[in-house]
């Protein structure tokens, strides 16, 4: 406390030991299955960044006691040091002096020994084929081998590495060794793989559990990237299917945030809930921010700070609310934000009546110009709603609150509502030069804003790339060429075996019929716009092939 002012709190954004989110079955089940399992065995707790990976793993590592002997490694921090062509050989290193064994055994000099004869010699580099039988890796790399320099293979390794694994069991009196292998999701996508194929080459081993922390996108970005972009998805899920025996995925619906939002907003001291204002905060926070709590965590703490800045000590809790509702808004429907923080204070009511109306015509408004990413989904209807109710007090204080909002929005705040796709789209251009498409298309001399449309000079069929918040789209048509469109929905069944069900298929009255494909995954939003390009061009070649095959 500062001059008698209230000191408010903040969330620090680090794994615990707590169950936070009521999600004990899961935590136990993992657990049981841990002990139970049989070995060797890799488990991996998937989620994205943020999700709660570390915080179960601890969890799980806290629940098993000191019924097997474990050991915690993180890939990220070592990588930091390590990050050289042997990178995982200097993994294995350094895990294999992490366990809990009397280093002057046999088992382990020779093991250690072994293991600095394969990092001088291999690069990881050797290890390069996905799905190629691990002897014959083995034979290859023990045929390369100088019998005169004493050297020894890779499956003389993994057989001290047995006996390593053995010696713990007998002197701590367990029957099998659980390591946790953190943040690998956090190394190079290419490196996480490149880890995961030297793990199961080295180290699976009877009396050892692997229990890894990853985002399952990261392996196969990681695939393609040392593999190549035509690796298709059902070879991607392959590989993961066989490093990986036992998925994963962290419940992040099934999360309590009822419980978790009250006591962190609580704890901080900036917001003591009653019953009936609960509801709303957590209805709030999950149709926009959702459940992912490290974005919640920065959620509650650029609220702490707001807090802070507008000496909030004696609003009433609407007020308080209504902060928080802002900030929500600004980060999850940022157009809309926008529209309501350019307005001037005479403006505001008109500004907020125009946004009832929304949902009252329950279609868009074109005078908000809020772009074509902007969707009137139930969450945000749900979300407005609660907003409106929140303003309808003083609209000068809406206004100040909307004002002192904006010191912690991200990026320039003087960003308009239009345009927001230029830097894609230039991307996009400079990534066209540099393709060799290999067909007979024309490129358009000029990238539109909302997509983009190519001709083939051949047949004059034309394809139209989208570009989202939410997903990326690929258009596939000619209005002129009637037939096309029929014979596109007679083969609908090939269309969804080779790109998913993401297609769909506009009306055959529309002003533009047109087999469409959608693709969630990939957006404005992807850490990897090349990956979108390369989406775009293998999802037009595999419709285009579909088509030959029907024309014949």
């Amino acid at each position: 406390m500062l001059d008698g002012k209230i000191s408010y709190g903040t969330v620090v954004d680090k794994p615990t030991h707590d169950d936070l989110f009521n999600i004990n079955k899961y935590i136990d089940g993992l657990t049981q299955f841990i002990l139970n399992c049989d070995t060797p065995m890799t488990v991996a707790i998937q989620g994205d960044w943020g999700t709660g990976k570390t915080s179960i793993m601890q969890q799980v590592s806290k629940k098993l006691g000191s019924a097997v002997t474990k050991v915690d490694f993180n890939t990220w921090q070592y990588s930091q040091f390590n990050m050289g062509e042997n990178l995982s050989f200097s993994l294995i290193s350094e895990l294999l002096s992490s366990l809990p064994i009397k280093k002057e055994g046999e088992a382990f000099r020779k093991a250690k020994d072994v293991l600095k004869v394969l990092t001088k010699n291999l690069a990881t580099s050797a290890i390069k084929i996905v799905g190629v039988d691990g002897k014959e890796i083995v034979d290859s790399l023990a045929n390369s081998l100088s019998e005169d320099e004493r050297l020894v293979s890779l499956k003389e390794f993994k057989n001290k590495f047995q006996e390593v694994v053995n010696q713990v069991k007998n002197e701590k009196n367990v029957d099998r060794i659980v390591i946790f292998i953190d943040d690998l999701d956090r190394l190079v996508p290419a490196r996480a793989v490149e880890l995961l194929e030297v793990l199961k080459l080295f180290l699976d081993c009877e009396g050892c559990v692997f229990v890894l922390a990853i985002d399952y996108n990261v392996v196969v970005r990681g695939v393609r990237n040392k593999y190549g972009n035509d690796l298709d998805a059902e070879k991607g899920n392959a590989f993961f299917e066989k490093i990986i025996q036992i998925p994963f995925t962290v419940p992040v619906e099934n999360y309590d945030m009822s419980e978790f939002i009250k006591s962190s907003l609580e704890s901080m001291r900036v917001l003591k809930l009653k019953e009936d204002e609960i509801e709303d905060v957590v209805k709030l926070i999950a149709c926009s921010i959702g459940s992912n709590p490290r974005s919640l965590k920065r959620l509650f703490n650029s609220y702490s700070l707001l807090l802070y800045i507008t000496a909030a000590d004696d609003w009433k809790n609407q007020d308080k609310i209504l902060l928080l509702a802002l900030l929500c808004l600004q980060k999850s429907y940022q157009p809309l934000y926008l529209y309501l923080v350019q307005q001037d204070k005479s403006e505001l009511k008109e500004a907020l009546k125009t946004v009832n109306n929304i949902l009252t015509a329950d279609k868009l408004d074109e005078e908000l110009d809020l772009g074509d990413d902007f969707e009137l989904t139930s969450e945000f209807k749900e979300f407005i709603t609660i907003f409106l109710e929140l303003t309808e007090g003083d609209l000068n204080s809406v206004y100040d609150k909307l004002k002192v909002s904006n010191t912690v929005a991200s990026g320039n705040q003087d960003v308009k509502t239009k345009g927001d796709k230029s830097d894609f789209w230039s991307e996009f251009d400079t990534f066209l030069q540099q393709k060799n498409l290999g067909r007979d298309y024309e490129l358009p001399d000029k990238t539109p804003q909302s997509d983009y449309r190519i001709t083939s000079k051949s047949t004059g069929r034309k394809t139209e790339f989208q570009i989202k918040s939410g997903s990326a789209n690929v258009l596939y048509f000619n209005k002129l060429e009637k037939n096309l469109y029929n014979l596109m929905t007679a083969n609908e069944e090939k269309f969804k075996m080779e790109l998913g069900e993401g297609i769909r298929f506009r009306e055959e009255n529309a002003q533009l019929p047109a087999l469409v494909v959608t693709n969630k995954k990939l957006s404005l939003k992807s850490d990897n716009f090349y990956e979108v390009f390369e989406w775009y061009f293998s999802t037009l070649k595999k419709i285009e092939e579909i088509i030959k095959i029907a024309e014949e």
